[in-house]
């Protein structure tokens, strides 16, 4: 039955009456007539004593507390019910996860302002592989820095212009200098944040080179970082 224990509820060992369960020398002899071997018996008291006082994890545990439950109840254990594994196993079908953690090192993002010499975005832009730029507005830089920027992606270095406003999304079909930006090739950043965008354009380029597929991941909404609207 289960008891109240502060805002938990715990199960209580000593309501399993031994007499409802089989006994380690029937068990014994079950399996010298099935001849399947299982593991012998727990009465409630030596299940008790070992885990009441068990300072082990979950995770860590939780395996041989549930064997330890079967030889208790007298059920076979998933190996002595299933010893192929086909159809009952502890986390049956998985393997060992690899993380991916291919990501492009060589991308940076720059913070546009107003005056800023095109030559310093050429400068970086030399030794990168890939560019966010935080613009101002809608997503704007100066002309100047449109002609620099072109150039980055003609070289095959992808460009994703955001904005500084924190509320704010990039449309850079408004103004001229937007439609400047997108016919050089510039990937509109929608409303990621600029380090959303740096870090997402980093895992893109760890994957691919391609332009056309770093556009489309770009603006493909991968993980809730682009909305389609923002509430006022």
């Amino acid at each position: 039955m289960p008891v109240q224990s502060g805002s938990t509820t715990r199960w209580s060992i000593a309501t399993l009456s031994s007499s409802r369960l089989p006994q380690n020398h029937e068990w014994s002899q079950e399996s010298k007539q099935s001849g399947n071997p299982r593991l012998p018996g727990l009465t409630p008291a030596e299940f008790a004593k070992k885990w009441l006082g068990s300072t082990r994890t979950e995770r860590a545990a939780s395996q041989e507390h549930f064997i330890d439950l079967c030889r208790m109840l007298g059920a076979p254990t998933p190996n002595e019910a299933d010893p192929t594994g086909d159809a009952y196993a502890f986390e049956k079908g998985a393997g060992k996860v690899a993380p991916d953690t291919r990501m492009e090192p060589d991308v940076a993002l720059m913070q546009y302002y107003p005056g800023m010499p095109p030559s310093l975005v050429e400068k970086v832009g030399e030794q990168l592989k890939g560019l966010v730029v935080a613009g101002t507005g809608l997503g704007h830089v100066s002309k100047e820095v449109v002609r620099t920027l072109r150039g980055m992606v003609s070289q095959g270095k992808p460009v994703v212009m955001t904005t500084q406003c924190l509320g704010g999304r990039v449309n850079l079909n408004v103004y001229d200098t937007g439609r400047d930006l997108l016919s050089a090739g510039v990937i509109p950043g929608e409303d990621m944040l600029p380090e959303t965008a740096l870090v997402k354009l980093m895992w893109v380029l760890g994957r691919t080179n391609d332009m056309e597929e770093v556009r489309k991941l770009m603006l493909n909404d991968l993980r809730g970082e682009i909305s389609e609207r923002r509430e006022l």
